[in-house]
């Protein structure tokens, strides 16, 4: 079929797509380079309407560099590439289908089997993907069966003032640094530093209420702090 359709998109049969995601898509490709694949981003609505990111856990983190401009947009690249759902123009197919394995055998590696599937595009292809920091809501996806919530992700106004800090690396008002290289030489996920880690009870009792400055090293988001 590689001759017969301009998109081509993955999902996994739990996952709500808007016709408005799609045109979304085919507005930002016209403008991307040819290696930038326009990614999405799961999300999962909780009891009270509140809005969570799945994807938005363990290791995974925006890269400051990252951040570029293209056309009427922003973009930036956030290192977890899973979202169970992606599409592809006619030519970034061609491309995947040039590499000489586009077809190969369930395998773990940086993600496990299942999520593979999905990444397999971006991991193996030097094909990039890149999150619309500028117009995230045309590319938010919605995970319907909010089976994460209280177990994975934040709610999407954590990810709200990230992107706030990654528009100020755009305009030159903060640094576009990394402190340190924390991803793991190896490919299995539990290897990685949390940034969302759980704030930890024990370490908090420890620390006496009269403390005015306190150094933290090695924190993650700041939820202990």
């Amino acid at each position: 079929n590689v001759d017969r359709y301009d998109l081509y998109i993955y999902s996994e049969d739990d996952i709500y797509v808007t016709e408005d995601n799609i045109r979304a898509f085919a507005r930002i490709s016209a403008v991307l380079a040819h290696n930038e694949i326009a990614g999405f981003m799961r999300y999962e609505v909780a009891e009270d309407g509140t809005r969570h990111l799945p994807d938005v856990h363990g290791r995974f983190h925006w890269r400051p560099e990252s951040v570029r401009h293209r056309g009427e947009f922003t973009i930036a690249e956030y290192t977890n590439e899973h979202a169970g759902f992606f599409v592809l123009t006619n030519p970034q197919l061609r491309h995947a289908m040039a590499s000489g394995c586009f077809v190969r055998e369930p395998y773990e590696g940086r993600y496990e089997m299942l999520e593979s599937a999905a990444t397999e595009i971006y991991v193996n292809y030097r094909l990039r993907r890149v999150v619309c920091i500028s117009h995230l809501e045309q590319f938010l996806i919605h995970h319907m069966p909010s089976r994460y919530i209280g177990k994975l992700g934040v709610p999407l106004s954590v990810v709200e003032e990230q992107i706030d800090a990654l528009r100020a690396i755009h305009t030159g008002s903060v640094p576009a640094t990394t402190l340190c290289e924390v991803e793991p030489k190896m490919l299995q996920i539990r290897c990685g530093k949390r940034y969302d880690e759980t704030p930890s009870l024990e370490l908090l009792r420890t620390v006496s209420p009269r403390a005015r400055t306190i150094l933290s090293i090695g924190y993650g988001f700041g939820a202990t702090e």
